[in-house]
């Protein structure tokens, strides 16, 4: 049976999260810290309003020459959300994720914010459920072979 997104993140205990007026130097500082490619994005109202990542330093900041110190990260965070509920199976989140070309999905039960999945977490799940049903048919040949 398919994982849902709460099933992945259930564990997780940690939300890495930046401010909209954050400067671009300060939230990288922050994902340096911590080891992440990107952050979810909150605005002065306490809303999630986009996920910022190393794509967007790359894309938006350094192709452009801009000042990081001088750049908010809301002026060059990806503003299309791809969103999850925990409930929804992990294959749904991630064709969600390729048809709009994202590679995060920020998970929310109605405007409370559970974490974020990437698609490296969710390529993870599904490679855990294909090494469980290659041990499952393991298991039934070799009782079929022992009869």
């Amino acid at each position: 049976m398919a994982k849902t997104i709460g099933e992945l993140i259930e564990d997780r205990s940690d939300f890495y999260v930046v401010s909209s007026s954050d400067s671009v130097s300060s939230a990288c500082q922050y994902m340096s810290k911590r080891n992440v490619g990107a952050v979810a994005v909150r605005d002065d109202k306490g809303h999630y309003c986009g996920v910022f990542s190393e794509r967007d330093l790359l894309n938006k900041v350094v192709s452009r020459d801009a000042d990081p110190h001088q750049t908010w990260v809301g002026d060059v965070m990806s503003r299309d959300l791809v969103t999850a509920r925990p409930d929804e199976s992990c294959v749904v989140a991630a064709e969600r994720m390729e048809e709009r070309e994202m590679r995060h999905v920020l998970v929310l039960d109605g405007a409370r914010y559970l974490g974020m999945v990437t698609q490296r977490d969710l390529a993870n799940a599904f490679l855990d459920e294909i090494a469980k049903e290659r041990d499952l048919l393991r298991g039934y040949a070799s009782s079929e072979l022992a009869d």
